[in-house]
């Protein structure tokens, strides 16, 4: 198996919920929307409405870029982007990069911070370590 099931997905998003809003928002768009780490990194405040509950997306690679929407999942809180972003949102400090999801130092995190977050929670998750990587997203 290459890929992580439905339940290992919801283990990894319930571990970086417990410990940080800007790392569960960052998964869930991770995986609600296939993106590549670097789009994630890169998204800026301004691709998120939440007014409209849409997602501007820049791909990478020659992918076609465009805007997705957002989904309120009424079942299951943890996949629920709305309540993910604007928890995220509200306790964001604006570092002037106008990044989303900024590293702690400011500015956009690095291909390599992103992959630590993503192991940490996954090994919190019981997730084999093959697994662990944002890719499995």
């Amino acid at each position: 198996m290459k890929y992580l099931s439905a339940k290992q997905v919801l283990a990894v998003l319930e571990a970086a919920r417990e410990n940080s809003n800007r790392d569960w928002a960052m998964l869930l768009l991770t995986f609600r929307h296939a993106l590549r780490s670097k789009e994630v990194r890169q998204l800026k405040l301004s691709d998120i409405s939440l007014t409209d509950g849409t997602i501007r997306i820049e791909r990478a690679k020659g992918s076609v870029s465009g805007v997705q929407t957002l989904d309120a999942h009424k079942g299951e809180p943890t996949l629920d982007e709305f309540v993910a972003l604007r928890a995220w949102l509200k306790e964001r400090v604006e570092d002037g990069s106008k990044v989303l999801f900024p590293s702690q130092k400011g500015g956009v995190m690095t291909r390599m911070q992103l992959g630590r977050l993503f192991k940490q929670y996954a090994a919190v998750a019981g997730v084999d370590r093959a697994l662990a990587h944002p890719h499995v997203l």
